[in-house]
């Protein structure tokens, strides 16, 4: 039998095998899932941290898992701190020392610690019998709620160092989100506590790393008060485009309805509860300002045209389509549109 009788159909055969090699190579990138966080992303993007505001303006809480209602998590903004004159809401921007006042819920209460004070406790149940009336959080002037006792109420005057209220969302009061962002075939249901106007607001580590890299002093997440802290996003600022997720085993679903332009808030030490010196500079058209950080950074980058004048942004505001489900620590993020 001659050399090339022998070889042809060796040859052959290994020729047929380099290209299944490759052709089942093609196969499995075609079919494998997007990853860091782009549409039809289900490995990467996870849930990093999860937080509760129970008092609007005060410390957050991090907690492993958080149980979805019509207004949010529950218990996250559900108390507010007020002028007893003219009933307005009262935050950070006021009050920097709203910083160091720190919640914790505890069986049936909601316990509150600061330094050099007497913890306090709050019952979670609604007192019904006690005061009603309309307090305002920004443009909304009509919103429902009910005082807390007077012993509550001197609590958070002799911390704060002026005379405040302590209320709590009528519990069958309803409050909409700005009907701009939602339309009557949405499925959720559209409501908030005495957030500054949505449940809730997402970030990814991505974004909060990208910030850090352009301040001298980097910063930690709670200076930006999300509730749902992501990490595995493919690039900073990616949820900006997320226009619908997926989140958890209950399947929760999410809109990505505004970016959230920031505030005072977010120059406010959080740990010492004082306001970060302002830094001067001139801007593109040579004007001397004066700006804290972050927002004199995220100025430089965190603008659009065509946008809300003077405003940046980080983050975005998200509503959210059915209630009675859980978020938890570890939970797929997953980028339907």
């Amino acid at each position: 039998m001659s050399l090339t009788k022998v070889l042809l159909p060796t040859l052959g055969i290994a020729a047929l095998g380099i290209a299944y090699y490759f052709y089942s190579q093609l196969r499995k990138q075609q079919q494998a899932p997007p990853q860091g966080g782009g549409q039809g992303s289900t490995r990467d993007v996870r849930v990093k941290q999860i937080f509760v505001y129970p008092i609007k303006g005060c410390k957050g809480i991090s907690v492993l898992k958080a149980k979805i209602t019509r207004f949010g998590f529950l218990n996250d903004r559900r108390w507010l701190v007020i002028d007893p004159t003219t009933k307005r809401f009262l935050t950070q921007r006021q009050l920097s020392r709203m910083s160091l006042i720190s919640p914790s819920l505890e069986n049936d209460y909601l316990v509150v610690e600061a330094p050099e004070m007497d913890p306090i406790k709050i019952p979670l149940q609604d007192n019904l019998a006690a005061p009603r009336f309309n307090v305002s959080v920004w443009g909304d002037s009509a919103l429902e709620a009910s005082l807390e006792s007077e012993s509550v109420c001197r609590w958070f005057s002799d911390f704060l160092q002026r005379p405040v209220e302590v209320v709590r969302m009528s519990p069958d009061y309803q409050r909409m989100v700005d009907p701009k962002y939602w339309t009557d075939e949405f499925p959720g249901s559209k409501q908030t506590s005495f957030s500054d106007g949505f449940p809730f607001l997402l970030i990814s580590q991505e974004s909060l790393d990208s910030l850090n890299e352009k301040l001298d002093h980097p910063l930690t997440i709670n200076r930006f008060r999300p509730n749902i802290f992501v990490e595995g996003a493919s690039a900073p600022f990616n949820e900006d485009t997320w226009r619908t997720i997926k989140i958890g085993a209950d399947n929760t679903i999410f809109h990505g309805v505004k970016k959230c332009s920031r505030c005072k808030v977010t120059t406010i030490d959080q740990e010492r509860g004082i306001p970060t010196p302002d830094i001067e500079y001139q801007d593109d058209e040579g004007v001397v300002k004066k700006e804290a950080e972050p927002l004199r950074t995220l100025r430089t980058f965190r603008t659009e045209a065509g946008e809300k004048k003077g405003a940046v942004y980080f983050g975005q505001n998200l509503i959210h389509e059915k209630v009675g489900g859980f978020v938890s620590v570890g939970d797929i993020v997953e980028i339907l549109s």
